[in-house]
């Protein structure tokens, strides 16, 4: 994985589906709280441009069988992503 600094805003996910494409693999990135897993990522709808953060289990779960099946790779990838409630802590779904 690689260290980047990122310039693109966090996209906000909640209960409304979103389609996304991954445009970068998995890198590291630099947060207040410590290094953050993250990938980036185009709004299919808007065309515009932000970073997914990949630390919470309910994305890593989804998403890494979906990596592995595409030869190890993210990029490229179109995915419907929202949360499965209104809660901060509410799981992700991610559906293909």
């Amino acid at each position: 994985m690689i260290l980047e600094e990122i310039s693109e805003g966090r996209l906000s996910v909640d209960q409304e589906p979103l389609l996304i494409r991954f445009e970068s693999e998995v890198f590291l990135t630099v947060t207040k709280r410590g290094y953050m897993p993250a990938a980036k990522v185009v709004l299919i709808k808007t065309k515009g441009r932000f970073y997914l953060p990949l630390g919470a289990q309910s994305l890593c779960e989804q998403i890494e069988p979906i990596r592995k099946s595409n030869g190890g790779h993210l990029l490229g990838i179109e995915v419907w992503i929202h949360k499965s409630g209104p809660e901060k802590m509410a799981r992700y779904i991610i559906e293909q």
